[in-house]
């Protein structure tokens, strides 16, 4: 197994360890993330993403929810809510 397919492993071993599908948070939108589809609430892509990019068409296909955020950082664990008009919001732990 190469470096990139032991590293999509490791994510999807990741993301099926959820109780319930996670917001998934990468780089940017490569097509092999398309293997999450079914185990994942949404993506938020970091870097430049295009609407007409394979993954984003297979996504809008599976009505998967991404959104592309320059630079967005979040803790590993933090709940994110994916909104219809493409705002990310954070949910604040409780004390």
């Amino acid at each position: 197994m190469n470096a990139s397919a032991s590293h999509i492993a490791e994510l999807h071993a990741q993301v099926t360890a959820h109780a319930e599908p996670p917001v998934v948070v990468v780089d940017r939108p490569f097509a092999i993330l398309a293997v999450l589809i079914g185990s994942v609430a949404g993506f938020v892509f970091r870097g430049p993403a295009s609407m007409l990019c394979h993954l984003s068409i297979v996504l809008r296909e599976h009505g998967v929810p991404a959104v592309s955020v320059p630079d967005f950082e979040v803790e590993q664990g933090r709940v994110l809510n994916l909104l219809g008009n493409g705002e990310v919001r954070v949910e604040v732990p409780r004390a």
